[in-house]
């Protein structure tokens, strides 16, 4: 090769090498991922196009698309046990044989990567969700409930509280219920996978 030569392919080499440390730092992915986000890059520069679509398809490679992907990694296995720890711990639910004259509630699991202020993933996040859409409202059950606080709600809360001088302490909740009975029995399938 040229000199020439040589200074092109150093030049798109930085440039890959660029494209793939800013997905890492967009992301907060893990650097052990870093063919899959070189290929990434590969692709958008023969592209010519800066697709945020692949980029996206990069991310989406990192979160289990179905249970079967997440029982292949320990990390994943070791939340979904400690979720369900919670609810045994919590007295939420208890194992019983499946009624013939019931509607048996499906569930799935939400994989979630969890990161901090700078984008890094923190911990692999996993909630067990109830598939509601198979009941019937007065039949099945009768109110809802989704507590949620908004950010909104949050900084008029620590807002006031500053200007009274309330002291504000945190914690870090591993798994909120509501602290209620229900009226009527609800049953659900075991989790995907256990």
């Amino acid at each position: 090769m040229t000199p020439q030569q040589n200074g092109v392919v150093e030049r798109k080499n930085i440039t890959l090498e660029d494209m793939v440390w800013t997905m890492f730092i967009d992301s907060g992915i893990a650097k052990n991922f870093w063919a899959e986000a070189t290929n990434i890059a590969c692709y958008l520069t023969r592209s010519k196009t800066r697709n945020s679509l692949a980029f996206s398809a990069f991310l989406s490679q990192l979160e289990p698309k179905n249970i079967k992907e997440a029982l292949k990694d320990a990390d994943w296995i070791t939340e979904m046990q400690e979720g369900l720890y919670q609810f045994k711990r919590n007295k939420v639910w208890h194992l019983v044989p499946r009624p013939s004259n019931r509607t048996i509630i499906g569930t799935r699991w939400v994989f979630r990567n969890e990161l901090d202020e700078h984008r890094n993933t923190t911990r692999n996040k996993v909630r067990l969700i109830v598939q509601g859409y198979n009941q019937e409202e007065g039949i099945d059950y009768d109110e809802t409930f989704a507590p949620l606080a908004r950010m909104e709600a949050i900084r008029i809360n620590i807002a006031s509280d500053s200007h009274i001088e309330f002291t504000l302490f945190q914690m870090d909740v591993k798994s909120a219920f509501l602290n209620d009975f229900l009226k009527e029995k609800v049953y659900v399938k075991l989790p995907p996978g256990f």
